[in-house]
């Protein structure tokens, strides 16, 4: 059964009986209106008027023989205009909605069932998708949003950081080996010397004399203070050294200077009396309290 709401001509199909045979109170879903719907009735088609056949060779006198006369307004049929219009139907839904006697009282929902929730339903997508086209106009400023645009940039950010890196590894190696020494010998085998006392040897020459009839080994140079910075001047250790690099034989002197301003040189001097047959001779710097050297 089909039934249209008066007041928004919004059409519902209903099951036969739905309504019942006296009819039943309905609201519109769309427009809330509440009218009085009723079953509408069947009519049976009218059956044809016969008539009979008339009699060969007789005449009706009361028949008119023109084809053309006239027909009286009396006799052409009339359409009746419908009492139940829209409007009428309406302004008598609002007399009589609270008494339709003739109703059993329940009024039934002329929406199709589940309705309402796929009225919700669409109603959240279309709001969520409002949201999300406002969420791309106007970014966040959370950090993963921060960490998405900064992603492209992380591969050139580790170069520099790693590049940054070996850079102050080379240049502070002094104050990391000092404070890591077992650091010393990786230095040494990428090739960079570490210089933890900032002296080195300068000009350092060897040459033998002749005191008393005795040989006499002189080693002479310059200590000189490579750093900006006063440093402290230590004991200095000399080794003779044969043909198999092996120690012959070491002592040790403390020059005269203990400190040395930045960029300052001083002069030392030594002599060895009678000294052992040697190939080279080696330097370098041991602490003043430890300068006690002898032959091996």
């Amino acid at each position: 059964m089909r039934i249209t709401c008066p007041s928004c001509d919004t059409s519902y199909n209903l099951p036969d009986g739905a309504i019942g045979p006296n009819g039943r109170s309905v609201k519109c879903k769309r427009c809330a209106t509440v009218w009085v719907a009723k079953p509408v009735a069947e009519f049976a088609p009218e059956p044809e008027p016969e008539f009979e056949a008339p009699l060969r060779g007789t005449i009706d006198a009361d028949i008119p023989r023109d084809d053309d006369a006239p027909v009286s307004a009396a006799a052409a049929p009339r359409e009746e205009a419908d009492p139940f219009t829209a409007a009428a139907h309406a302004a008598f839904l609002d007399e009589h909605h609270d008494e339709a006697p003739h109703a059993d009282g329940k009024v039934i929902d002329s929406a199709p069932r589940g309705f309402a929730r796929k009225l919700a339903a669409e109603k959240a997508a279309v709001e969520r998708a409002a949201a999300k086209r406002r969420r791309l106009k106007a970014p966040a400023l959370g950090i993963g949003r921060l960490v998405e645009y900064a992603r492209p940039a992380f591969g050139p950010m580790a170069i520099l950081f790693a590049f940054a890196l070996v850079i102050g590894g080379i240049f502070q190696r002094e104050r990391i080996v000092a404070a890591v020494p077992d650091l010393a010998s990786l230095y040494r085998l990428a090739g960079f010397e570490v210089n933890l006392r900032g002296l080195t040897f300068v000009d350092v020459a060897t040459h033998r004399e002749t005191e008393n009839g005795q040989p006499v080994l002189v080693v002479e140079g310059q200590i000189s203070n490579v750093t900006s910075r006063p440093r402290p001047v230590p004991a200095v250790r000399l080794a003779l050294k044969g043909e198999n690099e092996g120690e012959i034989y070491a002592w040790a002197m403390e020059p005269k200077a203990r400190e040395l301003a930045g960029g300052e040189t001083v002069r030392f001097r030594t002599r060895l009396a009678s000294p052992p047959p040697a190939r080279d001779i080696e330097l370098r710097f041991i602490d003043r309290r430890s300068n006690q050297a002898g032959t091996q």
